[in-house]
């Protein structure tokens, strides 16, 4: 079962610019995590409502309520933009 919960943070994706994702979905025992917010690509140019699906290097897990979401990346991709 997915779940999405409010969620704060910037992503610097190096020259591809940042990510400011509010909110999270994700599904324990899952490598994939879904961040909702707005991406900024390396031109400054923002776009709202986008989605960064990330693959994570390890599951995600629940602990006592809080989600662990491994810091270590596979790869990620950025959806819901038009690229340059």
């Amino acid at each position: 079962m997915k779940v999405r919960k409010y969620w704060k943070e910037t992503f610097d994706l190096n020259e591809h610019g940042d990510f400011f994702a509010h909110a999270v979905e994700y599904e324990e025992g899952s490598q994939y995590v879904y961040f909702h917010g707005t991406y900024r690509n390396g031109e400054g140019q923002e776009f709202p409502d986008v989605t960064l699906e990330v693959l994570l290097n390890e599951p995600v897990r629940v602990n006592n309520g809080d989600i662990v979401i491994s810091s270590a990346w596979e790869n990620y991709w950025v959806l819901g933009h038009e690229l340059p």
